[in-house]
């Protein structure tokens, strides 16, 4: 009986423990997530605790010209194991850091990591600095990595069967003067010849990206139709080049030819030219005249000149981003890391006036703005966010569609006056559908939808087979307030749907 008395005391005071502690866990989330701005930081400490950095000590500098030295572990490397680079998580620490030295040039010192970064004030609190004297340090240690680690390509020999693909290689990827078929509907950049089974993506005049679909029933190379699985690919071309583990948690495969990438992702056969880089010495003297003078705004302009044939250009307020997939370049321009060239595997030409890819791989130093990034293919990447990007819009996980029926994810872009529909088994045709004031749209079905336009119309879109009919015209508001069992009801008005 005391064994027993005994035992129900200790669970007791074992569950008490574990309460208290998920208080005080508790207590240090709420007391983090209160923290909003580097102002809420009383002190050195306080700030980096916050980053997960084990702070030691700050000593008056032991170095001229510096104020403090900081002590502290960083909560990561600056290049992790798998590649990452942590630059942002550096500069964020720094940058909270700078806020709480009165302008005076200060020393972050990580003993653990031999890592000494000398912080400098130049203008309106702004800083920059310097890792173990190095103003380039990030960069040089993610392309010491990539070189370590380069991607080794080898070209596979396939046979082409399908005859559209034959006619679009052999007139250099340019598909005038081909009969193609009949494009049945445009949705996020590519032309959907449905019933014929592909798509296409056409850049500056060319093929970015052909995608032959499940519906195209013949082989497109070496007897291998879309719906090929894996283990059939790899048995007649053998190991890939491009493995990729999707967040889907499906596989993608893929392989370099004489003239083409092509990828399988399980259900489509996707192709992307393999053409070498032109203007490359154009290229050179902009990113050396960049390097001197750097303007963002004049090497922008003049690169988008010499290659127009960007696959993305975003441009936001602090933020740039241009890609060249084909071209094995991408251009970043951002506040907090500055301007970035990086250099990707399928680059192999000249980079600034006097130096070139395999001058880097021969350890000549990296030009200032300059990343390499020599163990990925941009190509490949590319592939990877277009199936990604695909399924997303597929089969939606993070609430971002407008409707969401059996057959179809609706997107609407309002301020774009657009709706896009993608089949969510990729059975029925996917479409856009523009119409100007086009900014709400209700479920009718599982492929009908109704939107109204203000001062114009209420209409119907049949997305199986994108015909657009009109419900009701004229120059009311036409402002839907729900569709229920075929009834419409609009503006204190109301309307039924044969």
């Amino acid at each position: 009986m005391k064994k027993k008395k005994t035992i129900i005391i200790s669970v007791v005071v074992i569950i008490l423990i574990l309460i208290l502690v998920g208080a005080i866990i508790s207590k240090t989330k709420n007391i983090r997530s209160e923290k909003n701005s580097v102002n809420d930081f009383g002190n050195i400490k306080e700030l980096v605790e916050y980053y997960d950095c084990q702070y030691i000590s700050t000593k008056n500098s032991t170095e001229e010209n510096f104020k403090k030295d900081i002590n502290l572990v960083f909560p990561e490397d600056p290049i992790s194991e798998s590649g990452a680079n942590n630059q942002y998580l550096y500069n964020s620490i720094i940058s909270g850091m700078a806020t709480k030295m009165d302008n005076k040039n200060f020393r972050v010192i990580d003993e653990t990591r031999d890592i000494t970064i000398r912080v400098y004030f130049i203008e309106d609190g702004r800083v920059t600095y310097t890792v173990n004297g190095d103003d380039n340090y990030f960069a040089h240690m993610e392309s010491n990595y990539t070189m370590s680690n380069e991607l080794v390509e080898n070209i596979t020999h396939i046979q082409a069967n399908s005859n559209i693909l034959v006619q679009i290689v052999n007139n250099n990827w340019k598909t005038t003067n081909l009969n193609l078929g009949t494009i049945d509907s445009i949705v996020n950049k590519y032309d959907i010849y449905f019933y014929e089974g592909y798509k296409i993506r056409k850049v500056n005049g060319k093929v970015y990206n052909l995608v032959f679909t499940s519906k195209y029933n013949m082989p497109v190379v070496n007897n291998l139709k879309p719906d090929a699985n894996l283990e059939e690919v790899q048995n007649v071309l053998g190991t890939p080049t491009y493995n990729n583990n999707l967040e889907t948690g499906e596989k993608l495969i893929g392989y370099k030819t004489d003239y083409f990438y092509i990828f399988f992702p399980g259900d489509e056969i996707s192709i992307y030219p393999n053409q070498e880089a032109d203007k490359q010495d154009e290229f050179a003297q902009l990113v050396t005249k960049y390097i001197e003078d750097k303007n963002p705004q004049e090497f922008l302009s003049k690169l988008t000149d010499i290659w127009p044939d960007y696959s993305d250009y975003i441009s936001e307020a602090s933020y740039v981003n241009i890609k060249y997939p084909l071209r094995g370049i991408e251009i970043q321009f951002n506040d907090a890391i500055g301007g970035t060239i990086q250099i990707y595997n399928n680059y192999n030409g000249r980079i600034t006036n006097d130096t070139t890819v395999a001058d880097i791989k021969n350890n000549k130093n990296l030009p200032k703005y300059v990343n390499m990034s020599l163990n990925e293919n941009l190509v490949n990447r590319a592939e990877v966010y277009r199936i990604q990007n695909d399924s997303r819009s597929r089969q939606p996980w993070d609430q971002t569609e407008t409707i969401l029926t059996e057959k179809y994810a609706v997107f609407l872009y309002a301020d774009e006056n657009r709706c896009d529909f993608y089949s969510t088994d990729k059975q029925n045709i996917d479409s856009t559908l523009e119409d100007n004031g086009l900014n709400n749209i209700y479920k009718l079905n599982e492929e009908i939808f109704i939107y109204s336009v203000q001062g114009k119309g209420i209409y119907a879109y049949n997305a199986s087979t994108t015909e657009k009919r009109e419900i009701v015209s004229g120059s009311d508001t036409f402002k839907v307030n729900k569709v229920e069992n075929n009834i419409i009801y609009y503006d204190n008005k109301q309307i039924a749907i044969n």
